[in-house]
């Protein structure tokens, strides 16, 4: 806050000896609590917008993140795009900058760790506690800002409000990329006796489609269906075409989620 003179305007802070504040943080501090009205919260919304499209910084990065990782693909950048689109979310938070989130279940939080250093990103990952059908659930989220790599996220496929729509762009025959979804939405039993080797995975329709013909086009002679389950859809692979599809997805690979791949590896090592 400046006077008409151009000067910023200062305020003692009486909560600390000889402390001073700018007008705008001693009115924050001072109103901290206060439940504001409709018209103002929106007021005050607009003005933050306003201000971030005339390019200022609301505040210095606490925590930081590398921008560029999606730039290039790699494997690994391929496969975590497969991972976002199996279990992330992006969605504009309260300052209208995009917001990327990554959750998984309490036993898979050391795979967050291991995006988290994909990332170069400082930001904690957090305890998650939900209920689904009656059942209290833990699960874990990294989630970050970042305008640039939302962005590149939505260029593959990755959007807001996608579980119904998905659909990738561009990365349609890229092995990491289908080993991503696989570990994010899909569920490998390995045979005991009663069942045979099995590969299940849910999405949307599209998504679905895209990973079928994947498989048909790199196992010759494979046996893939697809069968929609109320708003998703199940693809279902079997036998010989499952252990073929994990031996092309997990042999050799160098980012997996680590409890399927010794399943991937159990089942694929059958193969003569």
């Amino acid at each position: 806050t400046k006077t008409k003179y151009g000067t910023s305007k200062w305020v003692k802070n009486r909560d600390r000896e000889g402390g001073y504040l700018c007008r705008s943080c001693f009115t924050i501090q001072r109103n901290s609590g206060r439940i504001f009205s409709a018209s103002r919260k929106k007021n005050i919304s607009f003005g933050i917008r306003r201000a971030l499209d005339a390019g200022a910084i609301m505040g210095p990065k606490v925590h930081r993140i590398d921008e560029t990782v999606f730039d290039t693909l790699t494997e690994q950048s391929a496969y975590w795009v497969g991972s976002l689109m199996a279990d992330g979310n992006i969605y504009t938070g309260k300052t209208g900058n995009p917001r990327i989130a990554l959750t998984l279940a309490e036993r898979d939080r050391e795979h967050l760790v291991k995006f988290g250093k994909f990332l170069g990103c400082t930001n904690p990952i957090f305890l998650k506690i939900v209920m689904v059908n009656g059942k209290v659930w833990n699960q874990y989220t990294l989630r970050f800002s970042s305008k640039r790599i939302a962005e590149k996220l939505i260029e593959f496929g990755v959007t807001a409000r996608k579980s119904l729509t998905a659909k990738v762009i561009g990365l349609e025959d890229n092995k990491h990329f289908w080993r991503g979804v696989l570990d994010g939405d899909g569920y490998i039993k390995n045979k005991d006796g009663k069942d045979g080797d099995k590969v299940i995975v849910v999405g949307s329709y599209h998504l679905m489609r895209q990973f079928k013909d994947f498989i048909m086009h790199n196992i010759p002679g494979s046996v893939v269906r697809v069968k929609q389950n109320k708003k998703y859809y199940r693809l279902y692979i079997y036998s010989y075409t499952a252990r073929m599809l994990l031996e092309m997805l997990y042999r050799d690979c160098h980012i997996a989620l680590d409890r399927k791949l010794v399943k991937a590896r159990r089942m694929f090592s059958y193969i003569q």
